[in-house]
């Protein structure tokens, strides 16, 4: 059975509509010359990191409305950070990409101000008191079930959490906590990441 995947949804890719294709197998540092460009990340033995550099002057500088395109071709993590005073704008400060296909988005607002979109995931959510909450584990789409899930919660089973949602209700600051799953499988077993919770 593959790594299993969190927040990740599989989309199909076209590569002819971009100004550029780069592949890339190792930590990439975004320039003003990929603008338009896909970046493809193509890894097969750990885990990479895309980061956008701080604009400096003016030859580092990108025009505004600059777009930088990914995709993973890989079932590593791409996490997408930036170097000291730039600002990455993305929706739960999802920042990490994961899983063959999947794809994120940078948009230039202004001067060292990037809005982050795509198929993204955090492994920190933030909750109110009284929401209601999903934590979602979704497995390789080649594994083959059926699949048994555990639920942790700061490495202690949750009992009678066997669905591969884990749906909380009407959370109180009690709910905080580290959560992950175990997924096994008639191949074996693997660990999801952890995902942070926290309810104020």
């Amino acid at each position: 059975m593959k790594h299993l995947l969190l927040f990740v949804f599989i989309t199909a890719l076209s590569f002819a509509q971009y100004q550029k294709v780069v592949y890339t197998s190792t930590n990439y540092n975004i320039t003003n010359a990929d603008k338009g460009a896909l970046i493809v990340s193509s890894q097969n033995k750990g885990n990479t990191t895309i980061t956008i550099p701080f604009e400096k002057t003016k030859s580092t500088r990108f025009s505004t409305g600059t777009t930088v395109h990914g995709t993973t071709l890989t079932d590593y993590t791409v996490t997408i950070m930036s170097e000291p005073g730039v600002t990455i704008i993305s929706f739960e400060n999802s920042f990490k990409s994961k899983g063959y296909g999947s794809t994120w988005q940078l948009s230039r607002l202004g001067e060292n101000v990037w809005v982050l979109s795509g198929n993204l995931y955090s492994l920190e959510q933030t909750a109110f008191v009284g929401d209601d909450i999903v934590i979602k584990a979704i497995v390789d789409q080649t594994a083959t079930g059926p699949f048994k899930y555990v639920w942790y919660k700061n490495n202690n089973v949750i009992p009678g959490a066997s669905l591969a949602s884990l749906k909380l209700f009407n959370v109180t600051t009690q709910d905080s906590g580290f959560y992950r799953a175990k997924v096994s499988n008639s191949k074996g077993e693997v660990t999801s990441e952890t995902t942070k919770l926290l309810v104020k």
